[in-house]
């Protein structure tokens, strides 16, 4: 199954942010389950952005991420193409990991907090939007999603 997972955010203090993304880890939006998926930070080496299935693969961004600016991300899933990681309209990763498909769960969708033995964190700012798409944004429509709202978030 292709999906997006897309949100405007703001880190405001990273001060409980570690390197490990289980407990170090905050949830953006996920199932908060171990068989979900879900948008994360954590602080490995600077704040990276983890998508991933929890507690079996994901991917990180390339970018550092820090407190006080707001940032779009758009995190897409397409089955038989890389995974990629947009942030603010600029392609930052991609990976060819297979195990980021949705796994059947009864868990709610949470945005700010996951209750799982993952992610353990709430988030440490402001979360504006988060939209999910059951298919797989283009990198025409994040950039287009990303221009269509920067003003609003002064970039």
């Amino acid at each position: 199954v292709s999906y997006s997972l897309e949100s405007w955010f703001k880190i405001t203090n990273d001060s409980n942010l570690t390197t490990n993304v289980n407990t170090g880890g905050a949830s953006i939006v996920g199932v908060s389950s171990s068989k979900g998926i879900g948008m994360q930070i954590y602080k490995p080496a600077g704040i990276r952005l983890d998508f991933g299935s929890r507690g079996n693969g994901n991917l990180v961004s390339t970018t550092t991420l820090y407190p006080n600016l707001w940032y779009h991300v758009v995190c897409v899933r397409e089955v038989g193409v890389n995974n990629r990681i947009y942030i603010n309209g600029s392609l930052d990763n991609t990976s060819d990991i297979s195990n980021l498909s949705v796994i059947s769960s009864t868990s709610s969708m949470r945005v700010g907090f996951s209750s799982s033995n993952y992610i353990q964190q709430y988030f440490p700012g402001k979360i504006s939007v988060v939209r999910m798409y059951s298919k797989a944004l283009s990198n025409d429509e994040v950039k287009k999603n990303f221009d269509a709202h920067k003003s609003r978030y002064g970039l």
